[in-house]
């Protein structure tokens, strides 16, 4: 194998693996708005926003959490 085709393989594989990442992010992040929007209807904006910004794998699951726990969407926006 040529180090181009080696380099070519490496980057194949990095993307696959930012794909898969980018995936699960996107994934939590719906179901955040999901469980929001099932709980309380409505989603603010501003609310809305801040969950996107959210990219680590555990802040989105705390926050999908949180989502489902929380009484209110005041509550979830202090836990933020």
């Amino acid at each position: 194998m040529t180090l181009a085709e080696s380099l070519r393989r490496e980057g194949h594989q990095e993307g696959r693996q930012e794909g898969l990442l980018l995936g699960r992010q996107l994934a939590l992040q719906e179901a955040v708005f999901d469980v929001l929007a099932t709980r309380f209807s409505r989603i603010p904006e501003g609310l809305r926003d801040t969950v996107l910004t959210a990219r680590d794998e555990a802040t989105l699951q705390t926050l999908h959490r949180a989502a489902i726990e929380c009484p209110s969407l005041e509550a979830f926006s202090e836990r933020l």
